[in-house]
């Protein structure tokens, strides 16, 4: 007889939590609240499409049990409630860029280029506080692993996403053994550390380059450096195209259709992001209006 898989109710989990937490938390303003919600996080995920209703469900709770919250002196009801609207409002928009196209586009251009596909053991460098575009692989390649210095969301509410994490700055003591693809949206300072890293280790790369470092040198020596100047010290075979740096055997042509496909440089501003069951496969876009003439 085969048995049932047990379900887990994980909304009635991340309420059953925060009403043991109320025991200790003590308010002492809003990053007190990020630091909650980031431990909630951990009973609250299960799938994608929890992500805003667990921010939602959250922010309920505190306003509806704001009796039971111990507070430093000095802090009073209606500083909590501040507290909990600001943090409703950053984390939401946060959300809404991070669950946007440009990073579904990066993740889908990930896995094209992916020279293993669903075999691949992905490693992303840089993905975000909250980590979309590792969520949305997870379910696509064999394991990733997402570095940044902070989430939002902890280690265990991504690992319950399919998503290996580590809250540190990539850089020279970094490791990345055992993977089989290293890949980055604008990374800023990690840039240099992933290619130098890759072409010593031999792993295939995949980075979408932007100005950050190149701005940081500038400032320090006076003069803007390029990208490929910067890159070739790392990796004598790097290869730089449409803003892109890569090691893998793909054609400039082949890179060129892959980048319009996915729009990996969009124009188009993006006025509000509509979430159904699951973002990934149901996302909805409502563009802004084009201003009249």
């Amino acid at each position: 007889m085969q048995m049932k898989k047990k379900v887990y109710n994980m909304r009635k989990e991340g309420l059953e939590f925060l009403d043991r937490a109320l025991e200790f938390y003590v308010h002492d303003g809003l990053d007190g609240v990020y630091d909650l919600y980031k431990d909630y996080s951990a009973y609250a995920l299960e799938t994608p499409s929890d992500l805003k209703d667990s921010v939602i469900e959250f922010c309920n709770f505190l306003n509806n049990n704001l009796y039971r919250i111990k507070r430093k002196y000095g802090c009073s009801d209606e500083s909590i409630l501040r507290a909990v609207a600001s943090f409703k409002r950053s984390i939401l928009f946060t959300m809404d860029r991070y669950m946007s196209e440009p990073y579904q586009n990066f993740a889908n251009l990930v896995y094209e280029l992916s020279p293993s596909k669903s075999k691949e053991k992905v490693f992303e460098v840089g993905a975000g506080k909250i980590p979309s575009s590792s969520i949305y692989l997870a379910d696509r390649v064999d394991q990733i692993k997402t570095i940044d210095s902070e989430f939002y969301i902890s280690k265990v509410g991504l690992q319950n996403l399919g998503v290996d994490s580590e809250e540190r700055f990539f850089n020279s003591s970094s490791k990345i053994d055992g993977y089989s693809f290293v890949v980055g949206r604008c990374p800023c300072s990690a840039i240099k550390y992933m290619v130098e890293k890759c072409a010593q280790a031999n792993i295939p790369y995949l980075i979408k380059l932007c100005d950050c470092e190149l701005i940081v040198r500038k400032r320090n020596s006076g003069v803007k450096p390029t990208w490929g100047s910067v890159l070739l010290q790392a990796d004598a075979d790097v290869k730089i195209y449409k803003n892109f740096a890569y090691n893998l055997d793909v054609s400039e042509e082949m890179l060129d259709k892959l980048i319009e496909r996915y729009d990996m440089n969009p124009t188009k501003k993006l006025k509000n992001l509509i979430v159904d069951s699951s973002f990934f496969e149901k996302i909805k876009f409502v563009e802004d209006e084009e201003p009249s003439a």
